[in-house]
């Protein structure tokens, strides 16, 4: 069975920053709160701000629907690994 498929998506306009993977400080911050976090049973609502400030969750959008453009292995590898 042939199916045709039509990009009908439009780019997105999205501001400046470009989508990438999240950096090792701001790991290393998530790490740091995260046994406070668990004993105070307080949610995670700053990391998650600051995900979405990263714009992490565009990182494996397509580039021409302004994400990162970002492969399943390069979404999950970490540099010095």
């Amino acid at each position: 069975m042939n199916v045709a498929v039509k990009n009908v998506a439009a780019p997105v306009e999205i501001g400046e920053r470009a989508a990438g993977p999240i950096p090792e400080d701001v790991l290393a911050r998530f790490a740091q709160d995260a046994s406070a976090r668990d004993a105070g049973r307080d949610l995670p609502f700053d990391s998650v701000e600051t995900l979405k400030k990263l714009r992490f969750g565009a990182y494996r959008l397509p580039k021409r629907a302004g994400g990162g453009g970002a492969s399943l292995e390069q979404s999950f590898a970490r540099k010095g690994r």
